[in-house]
This record gives structure tokens, C-alpha cells and sequence, in this order.
């Protein structure tokens, strides 16, 4: 574990996407846990909390620009600075509304990475740029094994005319087979910075869903993703609510006869799923890590986790609880105090 802290105390760091939830904690496990040499990220004042001494020692960089323009519209100085000294690109800047179009995902999704990959040749120093994905890029493939490759939806030297169409038209027919552009664009933009950069140490990431924090920044802190406690809902939907409110809760009826007719919400969300099988064979060595990277919950409570989840979500719904949410803002005064590895 201690060879981890080594290695990012000697690194220069280049984070897109800090304002958002992943790209806040990047920010803070970058900053203040690993105590990287330098940062350099885009910003929003709101994030001062934790990271205003090292912004005015000079070791995070605020980094005003855009990802849609040429050099992400970064002033010539800065810019060659970052040439300079970066030794590690993360890459989390994404449009991510499942309701944008095609044309606009491309400009917001798939162009900044080409972009940035393009700008990462020229730096000197560059160890690693790590590209943040998402494993429903691959969503066109049937139940079973998803490897860690590039998987093709056609021809696998198509995807340099598939974005010249899209960039002159604003559609293509492959868009058919995925329910979101944005992920449609994460797949297309996978296949063309492998193939348009070679020789840069890419990592891409793909992630499943990102859900709140047990610990660090604290609890509860993060997106909110309410997929990932349905099932626990399901089985005890009442066990934290008060009778009042628990008397107003709709009850669930499982049928197997699909003439029944369903209520209206029932209608409008629907879950899909795959029965994937993932063949992640580069995370076997982290399975004996502890800290940062570990796998497991060790000493964290995660009955009480639930339980503040399940109040957060019920009252950020009803609003009616004003205990409750003071109790629940509060946690964010553990932040630092609860950063554990």
C-alpha cells in the first residue's frame, strides 16, 4: 500500500470533469489522500471547502477552459505547462443526459477525447491517461463473457466514417441498437482513440453505475442512483418509515400473467439487464490490496448505510421530515474525519 503513496506523490495530475459527482472525488482522493505533486483541473467555486490551502500553496491549478474547443481552450502559458510536467491524464468530462441528441453527445463525448488524446502525445512525461467509459458501451452484445477488448459493431476499421457521417448528418443506423447515444458515442470513441493513438498507455474505464459514498468523502456523498437499492426496497419496504407515511407507500403485487395491466409508473421505468459475464482479468492483483483500492467493506456499517439511503432518498421525495434532513446534513462535517483506508 505504501508503494501506491509513493508513486502519486511523484505525479502530475490532468482532471477533467471535477465539478461533477466521479470528478469531485477524483479531486479530493487526488488531493488530499494521495497528495499528488500537482493538479491540474478545471473548477467551480463550490469546491473550495477542502482544497483551498493547496490551491493557494500552489499545488492544485485551476484550469479555466473548455473541452469542446481546440487545446480545450487553455491559454498558451498553462498549456505548455501541463506539456511540461503532467505525468497522468484523467479523462471524466462527459455530457452524460440520456436525453441528448446524437449530434450534440458527439461534440461533448467523443470529440473532447480524441482531443485531449491528441494533446497527451505531446507531453514528455505522460505515464498513464485514463479514459472513463462505460461498460453499456458494449451493450449491442448478447448474455455471456464481455472481455476486456475493443468490441466491433461492424467492420473494425469503419469507426473514422461512422463519425464523418455522424459529424455531417447528425445520425447513423447503429444508433438503433443502443438506447442512449451517450453510450453509443463512448463505444465509438473507444474504437477511435485505440486505433488513432496507438501508442499512448490508455486505460479506459468502464464503469457500471456510480452510486454514494459509504465513507469517504463521507456518507451519502456522491450521485444519488436509486437502481441499486430497489432490491433491498422490495424486501423490506416499510422497515424505516414512519406508520403515516409507510400507509401511503403503494403495495407491490408480483404477477406472472402479463394481461394484467400495470400502473403508470410501472410503464415508464423499465429495467433492462444483461447477463453478462465480465472477465476482468487486470483486477485479480487488487484483490489482496487494502485501502484505497481494496475490495470489501471491511469495518464499515453497511445495515446503517442502507438505512441512511433509504431516509435520504424518502425524504429528498417528500420533504416533510425536518429532523431527519438535519441529521442527515450533518454528515457532511465527518468528511475528513471519515476518510478510513
Amino acid at each position: 500500500m505504501t508503494a501506491i503513496y509513493d508513486f502519486y506523490k511523484q505525479q502530475v495530475a490532468f482532471l477533467t470533469g471535477a465539478t461533477g459527482g466521479l470528478g469531485d472525488c477524483l479531486l479530493y482522493k487526488l488531493s488530499i489522500v494521495l497528495d499528488v505533486q500537482r493538479l491540474y483541473k478545471h473548477t467551480m467555486p463550490q469546491q473550495y471547502q477542502y482544497i483551498e490551502d493547496r490551491i493557494k500553496a500552489g499545488i492544485i491549478v485551476l484550469v479555466p477552459g473548455d473541452i469542446t474547443k481546440e487545446r480545450f481552450g487553455i491559454t498558451i502559458e498553462t498549456y505548455y505547462k501541463i506539456e511540461e510536467e503532467v505525468t497522468i491524464i484523467i479523462h471524466a468530462a462527459a455530457n452524460i443526459s440520456f436525453r441528448a441528441l446524437l449530434h450534440k453527445v458527439v461534440l461533448d463525448n467523443c470529440l473532447p477525447a480524441l482531443r485531449l488524446a491528441a494533446m497527451a502525445t505531446k507531453m514528455t512525461r505522460l505515464q498513464h491517461f485514463v479514459q472513463v467509459s462505460s461498460v453499456y458501451a458494449n451493450f449491442f452484445l448478447p448474455d455471456g463473457p464481455v472481455e476486456e477488448k475493443i468490441y466491433y459493431l461492424s467492420n473494425f476499421n469503419d469507426a473514422e466514417k461512422k463519425l464523418e457521417k455522424i459529424l455531417r448528418t447528425g445520425t447513423t443506423k447503429h444508433l438503433q441498437r443502443f438506447f442512449w447515444a451517450y453510450v453509443y458515442l463512448k463505444q465509438l470513441m473507444e474504437r477511435l482513440i485505440i486505433a488513432r493513438f496507438p501508442n499512448l498507455p490508455i486505460l479506459l474505464l468502464r464503469f457500471t453505475s456510480i452510486g454514494p459514498a459509504i465513507a469517504q468523502l463521507y456518507q451519502i456523498y456522491g450521485p444519488g442512483n436509486i437502481l441499486d437499492e430497489i432490491p433491498w426496497i422490495l424486501e423490506q419496504p416499510f422497515k424505516y418509515f414512519s406508520v403515516q407515511y409507510a400507509a401511503k407507500v403503494a403495495t407491490l403485487v408480483f404477477v406472472q400473467d402479463k394481461k394484467v395491466v400495470q400502473c403508470k409508473e410501472a410503464e415508464f421505468y423499465q429495467i433492462y439487464s444483461r447477463a453478462w459475464e465480465f472477465n476482468a482479468f487486470s483486477l485479480h492483483r487488487l484483490k489482496s490490496l487494502n485501502g484505497l483500492l481494496r475490495f470489501g467493506l471491511n469495518n464499515y456499517n453497511i445495515d446503517r448505510f442502507a438505512e441512511l439511503r433509504v431516509k435520504s432518498i424518502f425524504n429528498d421525495t417528500f420533504r416533510r421530515d425536518a429532523y431527519f434532513t438535519s441529521k442527515v446534513r450533518g454528515i457532511d462535517k465527518q468528511a475528513l474525519e471519515s476518510a478510513k483506508l
